[in-house]
């Protein structure tokens, strides 16, 4: 019987949908995978991949510059890095009404 084969370890990252925020996570997310996150990449122990979950505005509030940014990291992961990153863009939900941050941010969480 031939030895079952571990498969890579996912990082997911969850981030906001604005590109002050998608933008550093994404440097975070392409660190762990240089590094192996628990350890030396190069001890066989560091193949990893990493996920992206974008939970998508409504079109009305969405930054034209997500877009681009998920393109450009999309295409330089897999031709320049080597790295396994996947993007999955959730439906896009009616954000609820503002009533304060933590509210909005407890509100537009419990939709998704």
């Amino acid at each position: 019987m031939a030895p079952a084969t571990a498969s890579p370890a996912t990082v997911v990252l969850i981030p906001f949908c604005v590109p002050g925020h998608l933008t550093p996570m994404l440097e975070v997310g392409k660190r762990m995978l240089r590094v192996g996150f628990c350890g030396n990449a190069d001890d066989g122990r560091g193949a990893m991949s990493l996920t992206v979950l974008l939970a998508q505005l409504p079109e009305s509030h969405r930054a034209p510059e997500i877009d681009e940014i998920i393109r450009r990291e999309a295409a330089g992961a897999s031709e320049h890095s080597g790295f396994d990153v996947r993007f999955h863009c959730l439906p896009a939900e009616e954000l609820p009404d503002f009533r304060g941050g933590e509210d909005f941010i407890s509100r537009f969480m419990q939709q998704l």
